[in-house]
């Protein structure tokens, strides 16, 4: 393996001579141009006169010796002029090495320069004729080759491990005192490669190559210590993710190519700038959990997206009660375009079915789980095979396979919780568009229509009966599928164990890119993490959090209405507390594989996988084509996913450097912890404000309140009880809210304030409406509330989170004698009348977590930290009072 440290200046020639083309063409992989007479040189040094090297397989490298662990490194003296030096001369090297130095020797056989270079390392420069620090090659250049492959040759894979895991252990109880668990490395059998076998006969004394590979990951900015619980030592789900990760962008940003078959690399057959051997693994992916959410959009729409339910209950609403009951051809001709004009969006529906593929043989796994061109359309799809069955017959069984609940691949609660919910909803439609579609023949077998439209008739109702026979069999199929889901998503699992095992090629590619080498077509190395100390970090969480209040406090305050210029420091408290609990840095340790990185800091890190709801890696509940969704950096965590930062690209947070770069440069936000606040509250939190509706603070304005004492302000909520309880506060009246639906935290993009406690979600379970909202409204906001029309304060009372907005109007509108879309634009003005209350901060925390009833959740972990100081970070609750102190005064 070449390697080099920097690129050495060029020989004075620019252009190689003809012999010395001829010369490097006769040569022999392996075999070592040497420079000069070959009489002078024996005459000057003899030929390995000490037996270092006498099979010229290279001489043992002293630093790769010295190394921890200690790594089987050798060295090779190579030609400072030629066309080999020339090609090294204008290569960076696949490993480029972190200690090498060039030196001079007066030395001119191979061996005696390796001599030199040993006699150095080892302290020995009186016997050494190297004239600096030491010496590998002449002059010019030097090398590295290694022998053995990375990890030793050994393929690593999950469930592999280390023979010491850094894990949690119970210490025994002792006299007066109680047994108790903490981290500590854990001796056990090292497991590697695809068996998870001991080391095998190539491997160094006492590998740790599970926790080496783990370390290069996190530097290389793919595996984040801070999301979900890495195992050091552990080849652990977390550490699949990123290796899965990683490959992704092997394929889309180095352009490696990918094989079916895991391939091998012979030792010593890597060449710097030639290597290119596909790694295993392929293009894309597509999860079970994709597949399923995306049949679910189509079962049951979104927006303006109408799904087959609500077009086959619109088919049958026709027949029932419009072409049934017509009287004359007029009318049925009119009724009858509404007909096909519905069966004609579902046919369309039907046609551009999503994953087709999955479906053309739904009693196997859909491996190897990539997007798939369908062999066949939905109308040539043939049903389910006589005698198979799912695995489950109902969804009450397929909720409780424990699939669903593996801790062994993260399968997270809430992630459960949620899709399964959705899991439940798909089979719901599924169950109610086949009712539909029965209902909807025996009511087209019954219909009689006027005499000279019969043959009208025959022609829509016989395209009708193609399209139904076609949905029928689509969603038996569907259904088989959901209900046999677990098997899929066990394949599924066995399949990205296997797309995740480090091979031979990819783990050259890693140690390629680590060691600051460059790969691929065009020759792009990586981004790495900036090494930090803590000197980099502020000295305490303390001293942040003062850093934090000045910086709000010293910015030009803010104008109601007008574009922000700094934010409440009450508000920045909690929102920098929450992301990384004040810190910037974190400990590589104990994922370092040497001591001198023992005190090593880098930036705080956290990956979005593209899991159901983001966060952490969940093999299971993997949601989306990409591993990774975005990363967020420093103290605010400002979360990065595609585009530019300070002149560098940005692919899911991670700056991709340019062709050929020489250098790694680094998003100022990524390496200075001051810059990571002040970008993150500019860039970031007051950009979202000026989308907002821009209330600035309405406290100012109330009875005792003072400007951006948001401590003060939001305990008035709590003192009169209207935060409610639970993780989205229901049963408090801050609502979630979207366009579509109201009091239902999932998809939410915002709140209001429903002090009347109309909405189910603000009564909670045993509440009642409150007659005093229009008085407590003017105390918390001196403002006038303004009637509430009777037909609003109706809907909001059907608002029951799945109800939507349009449907409860349509009610309430027909049972008053109303208009439904004037209605519909007056329950619109109330709600926004009443959002971003007290303040439009409240929305930004939403929307800096995103949108959905995570997001929401970060406005109730608002409320709870700044309002009732319910938090275990003992310095934000100090400054929060201590800033809530100053305003008051």
């Amino acid at each position: 393996m070449l390697a080099l440290r920097a690129k050495p200046s060029a020989p004075a020639d620019d252009e190689p001579e003809d012999d010395e083309l001829n010369e490097a063409e006769d040569l022999e992989d392996g075999e070592v141009e040497e420079e000069g007479d070959g009489d002078e040189e024996a005459a000057d040094d003899p030929a390995d006169p000490t037996a270092i090297d006498p099979l010229g397989q290279g001489a043992p490298c002293p630093l790769c010796r010295a190394a921890q662990p200690p790594r089987r490194g050798k060295l090779l003296a190579i030609p400072n002029r030629g066309v080999y030096a020339r090609v090294l001369a204008a290569a960076t090297g696949l490993f480029g090495l972190r200690y090498w130095q060039l030196v001079e020797s007066d030395s001119t056989t191979g061996t005696n320069r390796l001599l030199d270079a040993q006699r150095h390392a080892l302290g020995d420069a009186t016997k050494s004729k190297a004239t600096r620090s030491f010496v590998i090659g002449r002059k010019l250049i030097t090398a590295v080759v290694l022998k053995e492959l990375p990890f030793d040759g050994h393929l690593l894979r999950f469930g592999n491990r280390d023979a010491a895991v850094h894990t949690f252990t119970t210490i025994p109880a002792t006299k007066g005192k109680k047994s108790y668990k903490k981290k500590a490395w854990v001796q056990g059998e090292a497991k590697y490669g695809l068996e998870h076998a001991p080391p095998g006969s190539a491997a160094r004394a006492n590998p740790v190559y599970v926790r080496e590979l783990q370390e290069d990951l996190i530097w290389l900015g793919y595996l984040s210590t801070s999301r979900g619980s890495v195992t050091p030592g552990e080849f652990d789900v977390f550490t699949l993710g990123a290796v899965l990760a990683f490959k992704q962008d092997l394929v889309e940003i180095y352009g490696v190519a990918t094989s079916d078959k895991r391939l091998s690399v012979a030792p010593g057959s890597v060449r710097a700038g030639e290597f290119s051997t596909a790694i295993g693994s392929q293009p894309k992916f597509v999860s079970p959990v994709r597949i399923m959410l995306d049949w679910l959009g189509a079962l049951r729409g979104g927006g303006k997206r109408k799904g087959v339910l609500v077009l086959t209950t619109a088919l049958v609403n026709n027949v029932q009660n419009n072409l049934a009951k017509a009287k004359t051809a007029k009318k049925f001709r009119a009724y009858l375009e509404r007909f096909e004009q519905h069966r004609a969006t579902l046919a369309a529906l039907v046609e551009s079915w999503p994953h087709v593929a999955a479906l053309e043989a739904v009693d196997r796994p859909f491996l190897p789980f990539a997007p798939k061109a369908a062999s066949k359309t939905t109308d040539q799809l043939a049903a389910v095979p006589s005698g198979k069955q799912p695995k489950h017959a109902d969804a009450r069984a397929l909720t409780a396979d424990p699939v669903w609940s593996s801790e062994e691949y993260n399968a997270r609660d809430k992630n459960r919780k949620f899709f399964l919910a959705d899991l439940n909803k798909a089979l719901d439609a599924v169950k109610k568009t086949l009712a539909n579609l029965d209902d909807l023949r025996a009511r087209m077998a019954a219909l009689t229509p006027p005499a000279e439209v019969t043959a009208e008739w025959s022609t829509a109702k016989s395209a009708a009966e193609q399209t139904l026979t076609t949905v029928t069999t689509l969603l038996g199929l569907v259904r088989y599928w959901i209900l046999d889901s677990p098997t899929q998503v066990t394949a599924w699992l066995s399949h990205i164990v296997e797309m995740g095992t480090v091979d031979q090629p990819t783990a050259v590619y890693l140690k390629a890119l680590r060691e600051g080498g460059k790969i691929g077509p065009g020759r792009r190395p990586a981004y790495q993490l900036q090494p930090l100390t803590s000197k980099d970090d502020f000295a305490t969480p303390d001293e942040l959090a003062t850093f934090l209040r000045e910086e709000c406090t010293k910015r030009t305050p803010n104008s109601p209405g007008a574009k922000s210029t700094t934010m409440p420091e009450i508000v920045a408290l909690q929102f920098f507390g929450n992301e990384t609990g004040l810190k910037f840095t974190h400990s590589l340790a104990p994922f370092n594989t040497r001591t001198e990185d023992k005190n090593t800091r880098l930036v705080m890190l956290g990956v979005d996988t593209n899991s159901y709801r983001k966060g952490s890696f969940d093999a299971v509940f993997h949601a989306g084509g990409d591993w990774f969704w975005s990363r967020g950096w420093g103290v605010g965590q400002a979360t990065e996913a595609n585009g530019t930062l300070d002149g560098l690209q940005l692919r899911r947070g991670l700056p991709i450097l340019p062709p050929g770069a020489d250098a790694v440069q680094h998003p100022r936000a990524y390496v200075d912890c001051k810059t990571s606040i002040t970008d993150a509250m500019s860039r970031k939190v007051l950009a979202k404000y000026n989308r907002t509706m821009r209330r600035d603070c309405t406290f100012r304005d109330a009875l005792g309140g003072f400007y951006y004492d948001c401590h003060s302000c939001l305990k008035r909520f709590f003192d009169e009880n209207l935060t409610g309880s639970g993780e989205y506060g229901e049963g408090g009246v801050f609502v979630p809210k979207n366009e579509t639906v109201l009091g239902s935290p999932d998809h939410s993009d915002g709140f209001f304030v429903d002090l009347e406690r109309y909405t189910p979600f603000a009564r909670g379970k045993d509440g009642v409406e409150d007659p005093d909202a229009a008085r407590r409204y003017r105390r918390l906001f001196r403002e006038e509330p303004g009637p509430v029309e009777p037909n609003v304060a109706e809907v909001l009372r059907k608002m029951n989170g799945k109800t939507t907005i349009a449907a409860a109007a349509e009610a309430v509108a027909k049972a008053a004698g109303t208009d439904k879309a004037a209605l519909v634009a007056a329950v619109h003005a109330h709600v926004e009348a009443r959002s971003q209350l007290p303040c439009s901060w409240l929305h930004v925390r939403i929307r800096y977590a995103g949108k959905g009833e995570q997001a929401f959740s970060s406005l109730v972990d608002l409320l709870d930290v700044v309002g009732d100081l319910k938090s275990s970070n003992e310095t934000v609750i100090k400054h929060i009072k201590e800033a809530s102190a100053l305003r008051r005064s």
